[in-house]
């Protein structure tokens, strides 16, 4: 009986325990942590909330319930809740960060550009905080400033092939094709199945009137995003160029298919297969 009564204690005990942890915050804060990284933001938005109610002051719950509610599209929610944790945590880097990429996505560009800013006020080398302030600037046509923060996120990580290949974009903007080039082959040798790099790489080449070069770059970028309508229209202009009607009609041809509603692939086409037909 009584290693029976013991026993009965010991469950009972567990049981205790489990029940007056569930009624923590920290433990629903970490079990929205938990649906989070599973991809189950329903459930994460459920879980934060129960901390919140706990907890009306716990900032990191309204924080992970604002990343989960972007997740599933509820911006309005996100908003509010990342408003409210950056209210009661106003030191936190990563929750400026979070909001300015949610303005961002609004296409709210300069109050994004303030959230970073604060962010790098609180975070000196947070990296993503100029990336994404970086990439905020070359939205809103701010390309020297955008270089200064693509440069900014480099040094601080300079394997950062996305900040290579965006300042190589930024750089095209301002003429500085010789700068652009190195930055699109600097993302290139950091992942040579970096496709946006060599199309972008190739783009810079046309506009140089590089045009064997742009084609193989196109080529490139090709084997790697077979269905990228834009590459199939580049290419065809540069053997456009080249007097290569036969095949700037083959690539006009693949991009008019894969978006049969573009004007531009449309006339492309018809003046590449004029000239073709002209020169039989």
């Amino acid at each position: 009986m009584r290693i029976l009564f013991a026993y009965i204690c010991f469950l009972s005990n567990i049981c205790f325990n489990l029940n007056a942890q569930e009624q923590t915050a920290e433990y629903w804060d970490k079990q929205g942590i938990i649906a989070e990284n599973a991809k189950n933001y329903k459930e994460a938005v459920d879980n934060y909330t129960k901390a919140i109610a706990l907890n009306p002051k716990y900032a990191d719950a309204y924080f992970g319930r604002g990343i989960a509610a972007e997740k599933l599209g509820w911006t309005d929610g996100a908003m509010l809740d990342f408003n409210d944790a950056i209210k009661l945590n106003p030191e936190d880097a990563e929750m400026y960060l979070n909001r300015g990429l949610l303005k961002f996505k609004l296409e709210k560009h300069k109050q994004a550009i303030k959230d970073y800013t604060k962010a790098i006020e609180l975070k000196p080398n947070f990296v993503y905080a100029y990336y994404n302030r970086a990439y905020a600037f070359y939205h809103t046509g701010l390309f020297s400033k955008a270089i200064e923060d693509y440069t900014k996120a480099i040094e601080l990580k300079p394997d950062f092939i996305e900040a290579y290949n965006d300042r190589g974009n930024a750089e095209s903007n301002l003429g500085y094709f010789k700068e652009a080039l190195n930055d699109f082959n600097s993302a290139i040798k950091l992942d040579p199945k970096f496709g946006l790099a060599y199309y972008n790489k190739g783009h810079a080449e046309y506009v140089l009137k590089k045009y064997k070069e742009s084609i193989a770059d196109f080529t490139k970028t090709l084997e790697l995003i077979p269905k990228d309508a834009d590459a199939y229209n580049d290419r065809g202009e540069s053997n456009f160029n080249l007097g290569n009607y036969t095949d700037a009609v083959n690539d006009f041809k693949k991009a008019v298919k894969l978006v049969p509603d573009n004007q531009l692939y449309i006339e492309n086409l018809r003046i590449a297969t004029s000239k073709a037909l002209s020169n039989l």
